[in-house]
């Protein structure tokens, strides 16, 4: 029996690589529940864990008003575009996006770098 690609070219079938996927992720699960990671879990005991939660929430926050600005220049630029396009929309559209992108740059980089943290603190791959 031929095995299905679906136009991926991986020469596994979909279905299989998922039913995989979803065993592995039911191992690691599995491993996470017998090894108690209390020190992973209590942040305040140590300071590491404490700073680590903070910049995490820090990302958290920088991504929300990053996109938030984003969307606010998306939709400036609709209003203006559909209104008569004037240089206040103009600057509305371009302070929006470059807030937007100053506070995205950090976020997301401190985002991905606390969550790598957790997962080596876990024991588990990074995932490259």
């Amino acid at each position: 029996m031929a095995t299905q690609t679906k136009g991926y070219g991986l020469g596994v079938d979909l279905w299989e690589w998922r039913i995989f996927q979803h065993t592995q992720k039911a191992r690691v699960e599995a491993a996470r529940g017998s090894v108690r990671f209390a020190s992973v879990t209590n942040t305040e005991d140590d300071p590491i864990l404490a700073r680590r939660a903070q910049l995490g929430t820090a990302a958290d926050l920088g991504k929300r008003l990053g996109y938030s600005l984003f969307g606010i220049a998306m939709v400036a630029f609709f209003v203006g575009l559909f209104t008569n396009f004037n240089d206040a929309w103009g600057w509305i559209v371009m302070g929006s996006l470059i807030a937007g992108s100053v506070l995205l740059l950090p976020a997301i980089i401190i985002g991905y770098a606390v969550k790598a943290a957790y997962r080596d603190d876990l024991g588990l791959d990074s995932g490259h």
